[in-house]
């Protein structure tokens, strides 16, 4: 769905975030 991928994708900005 949709909305599954826009929450996957933001989870992968916040992790790349985190682990800078």
């Amino acid at each position: 769905e949709k909305w599954k991928k826009m929450i996957k994708d933001a989870g992968g900005v916040f992790h790349a975030k985190t682990k800078k």
